[in-house]
């Protein structure tokens, strides 16, 4: 087994703990802490994920402007790299094996997921259009690119009474997230559901070979510096490639990662050691950039509609997954910490590459429901936690 991949122990970086756990129990402290203190998110003080977008808007166009459009233009092709990333890195710590309690938890994860991605699409098509049927493409666009940003936030959105799970079902509704903005993202491009769930079984077969090719090329005999060009050159191709077909960076770097997972020998572990040295810049770099580009061309409905939506469908989510898998007997003082923000703006940020224009005000819509989301979420915990 990856002995990297399966270590449980809570020390060591913020964002590594925030990136690599997604829901560990925070550590219980016996001093009360300051109030101000809620806001890292489990993240270091300098390094909370609110932060960076603010720095990124005050440094972006619409800020000071040292983060100028020509500059953003330069630093782009940077940005599906560290989306595959964050891709591969979500699937290295997911539990594949396939037992029937993993499996049930699993099929409750994507039913959850499907709920409340209803939710919110519905709910913004009535913001954006009187008419469904008729609603034109960029509502949907916006609407379902928003949805798929809402599931990535179920673990978020929690009522605050779930506790840690040990099958890992917050990671399972990333991942079927992730599949689902895969296909979004492919039917942006097609317009067709049936040709876009064509082309993302195609794109699948492009990260798995590149996974291959990185699995026989990383072996116990390379040297570490061998092995850290290997995953460098890794994640250039699956970023690359998505980018190029205009597709999911995300999806293309999950499907490596789980191809690495399940493949015996060192690549899985060579692959998050050096990835561990790579995601605290990048996650920063994502949320800065999201920060500079979003505009808030929104009206105040869809600002404040969103999030509400995301908590509307997390908790329906939340009560479909329990009345399927029932709860899990554990102590209060194992309850599950916020999830990372990164996983819904970086998705909103990939679908603005791909659509163009017309989903320009989804970056502010997202980043300021995420913002929300992760401040309630915070607050809730701060005083579960002084309980």
């Amino acid at each position: 087994m990856l002995s990297i991949l399966d270590r449980t122990d809570d020390e060591g970086d913020p964002i590594d703990v925030q990136l690599s756990r997604l829901g560990a129990a925070p550590t219980r402290g016996v001093r009360r802490r300051p109030w101000y203190s809620r806001f890292a998110l489990g993240w270091a003080s300098g390094t909370s994920p609110l932060l960076m977008l603010f720095i990124g808007a005050a440094l972006g166009p619409h800020g000071l402007s040292l983060l100028s459009p020509g500059i953003l233009s330069a630093i782009d092709p940077a940005v599906p790299v560290a989306l595959a990333a964050l891709g591969v890195h979500l699937a290295l710590h997911v539990d594949l094996t396939p037992i029937p309690s993993r499996l049930r938890r699993a099929a409750a994860a994507a039913a959850g997921v499907a709920l409340a991605a209803a939710i919110v699409v519905i709910g913004l098509l009535r913001l954006m259009t009187t008419d469904l049927p008729a609603a034109p493409f960029h509502a949907w666009v916006v609407a379902l690119a928003a949805a798929v940003c809402a599931a990535m936030s179920l673990p978020t959105v929690d009522s605050g009474r779930t506790v840690r799970d040990p099958a890992g079902t917050h990671r399972f509704e990333l991942m079927i997230s992730i599949v689902i903005g895969g296909l979004v993202l492919a039917w942006i491009r097609e317009g067709s559901l049936r040709e876009a769930a064509m082309l993302l079984g195609q794109m699948a077969a492009l990260p798995i070979v590149v996974g291959v090719a990185a699995w026989l090329l990383v072996t116990p005999t390379a040297s570490e510096t061998e092995q850290r060009i290997f995953t460098l050159a890794s994640l250039l191709l699956l970023g690359g490639l998505a980018d190029f077909l205009s597709l999911s960076a995300l999806f293309s770097g999950m499907m490596a990662g789980v191809l690495w997972r399940l493949v015996p020998g060192a690549v899985g572990d060579a692959m998050l050691r050096d990835i561990a040295h790579l995601r605290h810049p990048l996650a920063a770099f994502l949320m800065i950039v999201v920060g500079a580009r979003m505009t808030m061309s929104a009206g105040l409905p869809l600002l404040l509609g969103y999030p509400l939506l995301a908590i509307a469908g997390g908790l329906a989510a939340r009560a479909m997954i329990r009345g399927l898998t029932g709860p899990i007997a554990v102590s209060a003082s194992e309850r599950q910490s916020v999830a990372p923000a990164v996983f819904p703006v970086a998705f909103a940020l990939s679908t603005v590459r791909a659509a163009g224009p017309q989903a320009d005000l989804l970056l502010g819509v997202i980043a300021t429901g995420t913002i929300v989301l992760q401040v309630l979420s915070a607050l809730r915990q701060g005083e579960e936690s002084h309980t």
